[in-house]
């Protein structure tokens, strides 16, 4: 299984020339049931390059995440988890992440692939 790990879910990352329709589920997770769902993964890939949010996943789940600077699209089987700011942070401005700044979703995508 492959964990990615998102700052946003926008539409285009799935192939709509291919599907129709999709279901989202989403769940409200923590940094303990994150790590959990890290455990016994083949891959992991984070699409997060926000500094301050990536050292403090890191820290917290103890794995080095190396952020990747391009466009994610969605494989299906791929596990989605959404790490987002509960706050838009002022361009330019330097921010302290903790715990409770971070929003971490858990999607499940429902094969509607046909």
């Amino acid at each position: 299984m492959r964990v990615i790990i998102l700052p946003s879910m926008p539409p285009n990352i799935f192939n709509w020339s291919k599907i129709n329709s999709v279901t989202i589920k989403l769940r409200k997770i923590n940094l303990n049931q994150l790590k959990e769902i890290l455990e016994n993964v083949d891959e992991t890939k984070c699409y997060i390059r926000h500094k301050p949010t990536i050292e403090l996943l890191e820290k917290e789940i103890n794995m080095k995440l190396n952020p990747i600077n391009e466009a994610y699209r969605y494989k299906e089987g791929d596990k989605l988890v959404i790490a987002t700011l509960n706050y838009r942070p002022e361009y330019g401005r330097e921010y302290i992440v903790e715990e409770s700044n971070i929003l971490l979703l858990e999607a499940n995508i429902e094969n509607n692939f046909s």
